[in-house]
């Protein structure tokens, strides 16, 4: 049985902080239904809410439940807005989508094996809609071989190179669409402890519909541990894109019968545990996704992976450039995310480790939040790694 959440996360009191989180999602159950339509009686500043909608990628899931719990609240030209917004950006999803579809077989003609994912697949495995995940360029995995000779084949498809180019990823443009194409053999930087298999992921790859044509998808399992390490990824960066959040949230509510050993064993593998960790936490406490017990355990028992996750999931709705994990506690939290595994650390070391984060919470957020580390302290001084 899986482990309900922890709801909505307590830190995050603007109101409409927690109207976008309720509406954060493609399926309402009744008590989120209640808290919404409690919430949207109050005076709340819409401007505030539909800016932080568009910053956060997730205008067309706010419209969409708005408009199903009919909500007359909003003052009639902003939702004239929303809604013509919500219009351009399916309308931008769709030429994206047939740009991937017209593209996947070009490749393949040519000998490039290429997994597209996030974007128009994601928007249609997960979402079951094209409309509700906007998404802004294409995003292609390929092997290490092909990451070279790609180049060559897309410039003869009409491609340049873009603006940026890194060791694991390139993005090139379209001469006559001004479409973005970045194409990824890693995720993360070097310095990251993560490094995909292609070769597993080709593999396991399933097949989906899209615009009736199929195209290779990454299986689930494989998907859930990319989306949290590229959550982890641009916590790391001070990113925050609360739609980010919701693709994993929305592939444990899709596919209910996920293979979490699966899930736990690639994440170990590829060097990315910690990093799948985290992901799952912050999207448990933002938008109470249920997990299975035994991940929920494996969580708990990391201390860096909560703390971190309460740390960015209190500023992810901020109107701050960043969170304060710019700040000493911050700087050690990302540090020790890069470490792989936790018993690396000694249990004398995690002991002291555990002290200073304590002085620091207890600064930054009060009584009530040292309470809760002093009984993992307390119980994990009890029964040592």
């Amino acid at each position: 049985m899986l482990k309900s959440g922890l709801g909505i996360a307590p830190q995050l009191v603007r109101p409409e902080a927690k109207l976008l989180l309720c509406c954060a999602r493609t399926k309402l159950d009744p008590d989120l239904v209640d808290q919404i339509q409690l919430l949207v009686q109050q005076d709340l500043d819409w401007l505030w809410i539909v800016g932080m909608a568009q910053q956060q990628k997730v205008l067309p899931l706010l419209v969409r439940n708005l408009s199903y719990l009919e909500c007359t609240q909003i003052p009639s030209d902003l939702w004239q807005y929303m809604q013509a917004k919500v219009r351009s950006i399916t309308l931008y999803n769709l030429s994206l989508t047939r740009t991937l579809v017209k593209l996947l077989p070009q490749l393949e003609a040519r000998g490039i094996a290429a997994i597209p994912y996030k974007g128009p697949t994601l928007a249609a495995a997960a979402y079951g809609d094209l409309a509700l995940r906007e998404f802004v360029d294409l995003d292609l995995l390929v092997s290490e071989q092909d990451f070279e000779s790609i180049k060559e084949v897309l410039r003869t498809l009409g491609y340049h190179l873009g603006s940026f180019s890194f060791s694991w990823s390139q993005n090139y443009v379209h001469e006559g669409t001004l479409v973005n194409l970045d194409v990824h053999r890693n995720l993360t930087q070097p310095y990251f402890p993560f490094r995909l298999d292609f070769k597993a992921l080709w593999q396991d790859k399933q097949p989906i519909q899209l615009m009736d044509q199929t195209v290779e998808h990454l299986a689930w399992e494989d998907l859930l541990v990319v989306l949290c390490v590229q959550v982890a990824k641009d916590a790391h960066h001070h990113q925050k894109e609360l739609s980010k959040v919701c693709d994993i949230a929305e592939v444990i509510r899709a596919y209910p019968n996920l293979d979490w050993e699966k899930v736990l064993a690639r994440a170990t593998a590829w060097g990315g545990k910690r990093l799948l960790l985290f992901g799952l936490c912050l999207t448990h406490d933002l938008l109470a996704t249920p997990l299975p017990p035994f991940i929920w355990q494996k969580i708990k028992s990391d201390l860096v992976v909560r703390v971190y996750a309460k740390l960015v999931g209190r500023h992810i709705l901020s109107e701050e450039d960043v969170y304060s994990s710019r700040g000493k506690l911050g700087m050690l939290l990302r540090g020790l995310m890069l470490l792989e595994s936790p018993l690396l650390l000694s249990h004398s070391n995690q002991q002291l480790l555990s002290h200073i984060i304590l002085a620091r919470f207890r600064q930054k957020f009060g009584y009530s939040v040292l309470v809760m580390l002093n009984k993992h302290f307390d119980k994990g001084s009890r029964n040592p790694p």
